[in-house]
């Protein structure tokens, strides 16, 4: 029978033997796989068995910034979560952890990648790619409601360019041109990139004129029941690509920009009611049509087509001209209206 002196010496060897093994490499094994007891060379531990599996810590965790129920945050921890907690983009949810030292870190079990390579159904694997989502995307918002749905600003590119000869590409979003001669807006072939919007800013003192990959003037306006070929100095365009090649496939979406009448002092667009202005196209009233400089028709249900008030009266032609109204002007002798000539 062994004495207690024994018994102190038999243990102190079984804890030495026991802290020598855990200080190197562990294999644990339960036997249904017939191997060598030793380690990987590169494993601290290893475990085997083709019957059983490695059962993580299982905690409740509060939110990804909160240690809790470790004392502190601590690097390469990983734990099982069992909780639903905390509130977005903070909140935790079932599943692995682990832990970068400042806050934890859901493991993507998630083996479908959600953005395809462009042209393909393949999932993308690089961020040179293009790629595509056949479902609403959100920026700042967790419920899309359209194709992209951005909750917040945007930034635009934008250039500026003192180029005769301006060529668009897919780099571009707005532009303000300062050229000095011979303009010339190069657009990209529409087919090549349907619905792309530019917005041409003409701060130049002459026109640009529009081109498509040398096809001609290729840009319309469905207000306008037909083409258009020009910005103009001074005038905003927002043109858009309705994916088709050939004529008239450069839309031009705000057609209702341009001022028709120019100020008679400073022959510029009119800016305010109260300026003197001219037209140097026919004007109808009351029809879409006018085949004079000026054609009016009356309105159904109105008594007169026009109304002139305020001509003065003069005994005759020579003594209106003798007053200073000029050829073409209006004045009246008794009830009868006369043109000086």
């Amino acid at each position: 029978m062994l004495n207690i002196y024994h018994m102190k010496r038999i243990l102190l060897v079984l804890s030495y033997l026991v802290c020598l093994h855990v200080s190197g490499q562990t294999k644990i094994k339960d036997g249904t796989i017939a191997s060598p007891q030793t380690p990987n060379l590169d494993a601290i531990l290893e475990l085997e068995s083709n019957k059983k599996g490695f059962l993580l810590p299982r905690i409740q965790l509060s939110s990804l910034s909160n240690a809790a129920p470790l004392a502190a945050h601590v690097e390469g921890m990983t734990v099982y979560n069992t909780a639903t907690a905390g509130t977005a983009p903070d909140d935790v949810t079932p599943g692995f952890y682990y832990n970068d030292g400042l806050k934890w870190i859901k493991l993507n079990t998630t083996s479908k990648e959600p953005w395809n390579v462009s042209g393909t159904s393949d999932p993308a694997e690089e961020n040179t790619q293009n790629i595509y989502q056949m479902g609403n995307v959100g920026i700042q918002t967790s419920m899309p409601s359209s194709s992209l749905h951005v909750n917040g600003s945007i930034s635009l590119p934008h250039r500026t360019s003192t180029d005769a000869h301006v060529t668009l590409n897919n780099a571009d979003h707005t532009i303000i041109v300062y050229g000095t001669g011979g303009y010339q807006m190069n657009l990209p072939e529409p087919s090549s990139c349907p619905g792309r919007i530019y917005t041409i800013v003409n701060a130049s003192a002459g026109n640009y004129f529009y081109r498509v990959s040398g096809s001609g003037y290729l840009v319309y306006v469905p207000a306008q029941g037909g083409g258009i070929n020009v910005v103009q100095s001074g005038q905003v365009d927002i043109i858009q690509s309705n994916g088709n090649s050939g004529t008239y496939n450069w839309v031009k979406i705000n057609p209702r920009d341009r001022e028709p009448w120019y100020d008679a002092a400073t022959h510029s667009p009119a800016s305010s009611n109260n300026q003197n202005l001219y037209q140097m196209g026919r004007v109808g009233l009351g029809y879409n049509n006018p085949q004079a400089q000026l054609h009016v028709i009356k309105k159904a249900g109105e008594l007169t087509p026009a109304i002139i008030d305020g001509c003065n009266a003069y005994a005759d032609n020579a003594a209106a001209v003798a007053a200073g109204v000029p050829v073409g002007g209006l004045y009246r002798t008794g009830d009868i209206l006369k043109v000086v000539h």
